[in-house]
């Protein structure tokens, strides 16, 4: 084999090793979707869309530091994609010089720097190793916090298996979040409900109670229970007690005037269907 065939056959040696490496990483920032701006009154609000296994769109909040951790997924997905092309085209030139099937070398933790979303609670979760402890440490980011759990074993060996273990860090993550949720569900059990009371301007008792970023109002119609769900106007700092009080009275008015709308409007069909037949019998 000549020095020249040898040098090629070495060059694309590397370009094969390269190649499995990039392609192992893209899996690792391999974030569904795509992540959409929206302006609500003013302030611009970030969300990853995609759609699911059915096909459903899908939208998941993102806090500035989720935001921040989703751009750089895709940034480093394109990153690595754009390698890989570079590698291919490279490839195509010396398809016909022979080499023998090598394993690349080790290089570095296989799940370090992981970016995944996990499958049922759509929580977005980061995972590192950590060298203190000696084990990969999951961080995932619920509505106002981050939390960290351990990952399990992880044979750094099977590097065809990253996106399994990333599946299985996924599982983690929503086992987790259930605890979560039970937890506080029977913290919540265990005290009395809180809410805040109010009325309308024309006089219409309502409650309403504070969730992540809206609120629930809930008022009595005829002896049923309403709850409907109101969008702040006034967000964080921003927002002023007062203001956002005479607002949500304005939305528990305007939900009840077009029910009675209906209301009356299914008591005129009714009557002038009632007529109608009582003038056929006649």
């Amino acid at each position: 084999m000549s020095d020249l065939i040898m040098t090629l056959a070495k060059r694309k040696e590397e370009l094969l090793a390269n190649k499995q490496m990039l392609e192992e990483s893209v899996i690792k920032y391999s974030l569904p979707g795509y992540i959409n701006k929206k302006n609500i009154r003013g302030k611009e609000t970030y969300y990853l869309q995609f759609k699911d296994r059915y096909y459903r769109m899908t939208s998941v909040y993102l806090s500035k530091e989720k935001l921040l951790l989703c751009q750089y997924a895709f940034d480093k997905r394109a990153e690595l994609e754009t390698a890989l092309k570079g590698i291919d085209e490279d490839l195509k030139l010396l398809q016909n010089i022979p080499v023998e099937p090598c394993n690349r070398a080790e290089n570095g933790k296989i799940l370090d720097d992981v970016i995944g979303l996990s499958a049922r609670h759509k929580t977005l979760f980061q995972i590192n190793y950590d060298d203190s402890q000696g084990k990969y440490i999951i961080t995932y980011y619920g509505k106002k916090k981050k939390y960290e759990i351990p990952m399990l074993y992880v044979n750094e060996n099977y590097h065809q298996r990253i996106a399994e273990y990333i599946q299985s860090a996924s599982c983690i993550v929503d086992e987790a979040v259930d605890r979560m949720f039970s937890d506080e569900m029977k913290q919540g059990s265990d005290k009395q409900y809180h809410s805040f009371k109010a009325q309308t301007k024309t006089g219409i008792k309502y409650s309403y109670e504070e969730e992540d970023m809206t609120y629930l109002l809930n008022f009595y119609y005829k002896k049923r229970k309403y709850t409907i769900e109101y969008e702040p106007y006034f967000i964080n700092e921003e927002r002023k007690d007062s203001l956002e009080i005479s607002r949500m009275g304005f939305y528990v008015e305007k939900f009840l005037h077009e029910l009675k709308f209906k209301e009356e409007v299914s008591r005129y069909r009714e009557r002038k269907q009632t007529v109608h037949t009582e003038t056929k019998k006649s």
